[in-house]
C-alpha cells in the first residue's frame, strides 16, 4: 500500500525522533516543528520533544479515484 504522507509510517517510533531532535537542537536554535496530517495525529509519540505543532487539514473531500462535481466538493466542507 502506497502512503502519500511523507512520513506517516515512521512516526509512531518515537525514540529515533526524540535522538533526531536532541541532536537538532544541539546545533541549531531555533524551535523545532513538526505538522501531521489529520489521520497521523493520534498515532505520533514525539510531539513532546518538539516547541510547535500542527496539523495538516487535507480531509478528502471523494472517494479516491472519482470525479467531484463543484457541488459535491462544496457539500463535503460543509459542517455535518
Amino acid at each position: 500500500v502506497f502512503d502519500r504522507h511523507e512520513l506517516k509510517l515512521m512516526t509512531s517510533d518515537a525514540e529515533p525522533w526524540q535522538e533526531i531532535t536532541s541532536l537538532v537542537r544541539g546545533k541549531y536554535g531555533a524551535p523545532l516543528t513538526y505538522a501531521a496530517n489529520w489521520d497521523e495525529v493520534e498515532q505520533v509519540q514525539f510531539f513532546d520533544s518538539l516547541d510547535l505543532i500542527g496539523v495538516d487539514a487535507y480531509y478528502p473531500l471523494s472517494s479516491e479515484g472519482q470525479n467531484p462535481s463543484e457541488s459535491d466538493l462544496v457539500s463535503a466542507w460543509q459542517a455535518p
